[in-house]
């Protein structure tokens, strides 16, 4: 059921987004992996338990 949430909003496996800084890969329904941070936001970097996008 997570999956067609993603999916409804145009997120699916193998898609990128990106949330204060740090860029998100989806690789399955309920994971993402950390692909790339932009350091203008800081050298200081907090990786939350859970994100939503």
């Amino acid at each position: 059921m997570v999956w067609m949430s993603l999916a409804g909003y145009g997120q699916n496996v193998g898609n990128d987004f990106t949330i204060e800084g740090i860029k998100y890969k989806i690789t399955s329904a309920t994971t993402v992996e950390i692909v790339d941070y932009d350091t203008s936001f800081g050298t200081e970097v907090t990786i939350l338990p859970t994100i939503t996008d």
